[in-house]
């Protein structure tokens, strides 16, 4: 039997929460919509944030920042959380996607891929 439960994403009480934290922090704000924009349609919630001014956005997987560059374009910049696991690195720099780097042999990969623009992950042992 299917759910009646139903869910509504209100894009416009994003959208003022999207500028509430940039006015708050006085800094640009860096989506993070994983998971589908954690259940909430990644496309759609990037889509009115990229509207709303954000330009750089975080994903977990390589397949997630390939979907939303395909949704988005080639204007934001878009990191990948789970870095340049083996194997990666030929389709994030063909979606032109920047891996988030947490370990040598990932920095290693992308280096030899060409490298690039990328972020770095640094453990701090809180983990």
């Amino acid at each position: 039997m299917p759910s009646p439960a139903v869910l509504s994403v209100d894009l416009s009480a994003l959208a003022r929460n999207f500028h509430t934290l940039e006015a708050l922090t006085g800094a640009p704000v860096h989506p993070v919509v994983k998971a589908d924009g954690y259940g909430l349609g990644a496309d759609a919630c990037a889509g009115r944030l990229m509207a709303e001014g954000a330009r750089t956005f975080f994903v977990a997987r390589t397949a997630e920042g390939v979907a939303l560059r395909a949704a988005l374009g080639s204007t934001p910049e878009i990191y990948v959380l789970d870095g340049c696991l083996e194997g990666a690195a030929t389709e994030l720099r063909a979606a032109g996607l920047r891996p988030v780097l947490n370990h040598p042999r990932q920095m290693q990969a992308w280096r030899e891929a060409g490298g690039g623009a990328c972020g770095g992950q640094i453990g701090t042992g809180m983990n």
